[in-house]
């Protein structure tokens, strides 16, 4: 009997042990193999993104990305690496996401460097063109871009929607870039 109380309190002492060392690794606000996903949620900043595309359109079924960037791709030739160091943050989601031509999807980041990148670009990699329309950001809570037009689209003129931006397809590439600092007075 002396043995089972001693090894009760023993287990109870590590599990207390245990507790106050997981504790501990959310004080310090780290995140480690074995914690839950609850806790790693805790880390970084939320940016949530709502996306609108035009209802009179039939949408794509291609990943689109949302790209924060300091360089203009609005050159005859593709850059090389295509997705180099000028290159700050991406978001990709998929064209079979919308629901009655809206999309809202959230990501967890790090930092918020992003938001100080010189340009923010969509574009669709594939060959199904998408017709994008209303673009809105926020992060942590606080809005950065509130129902953005995406458009003037660049590329091809008159073509139907976002669509070409890889190598391949350079010269028939459709897409839409902006100055990030003319919307991001918006949010500050």
């Amino acid at each position: 009997m002396t043995r089972t109380r001693t090894a009760a309190a023993a287990a109870s002492v590590a599990a207390l042990a245990l507790a106050a060392q997981a504790l501990g690794m959310l004080d310090a606000g780290r995140v480690e193999a074995g914690q839950s996903l609850s806790q790693s949620r805790l880390i970084g900043y939320q940016v949530t993104f709502q996306i609108t595309q035009n209802p009179r359109s039939a949408g794509t079924t291609d990943q689109l990305t949302i790209i924060f960037a300091n360089r203009s791709v609005d050159g005859l030739r593709a850059p090389r690496p295509f997705f180099g160091d000028d290159i700050v943050q991406e978001f990709s989601f998929s064209g079979m996401d919308f629901v009655n031509n809206q999309l809202r999807f959230t990501r967890r980041v790090s930092d918020k460097s992003f938001l100080d990148a010189r340009l923010i670009r969509v574009v669709n990699h594939g060959s199904n063109s998408w017709d994008g329309d209303l673009i809105s950001l926020i992060v942590d809570g606080q809005e950065i871009l509130r129902n953005v037009k995406m458009a003037p689209r660049l590329g091809v003129p008159g073509s139907k929607g976002f669509q070409n931006f890889n190598p391949r397809g350079w010269g028939a590439r459709s897409y839409w870039e902006a100055e990030l600092p003319k919307f991001r007075a918006y949010g500050k």
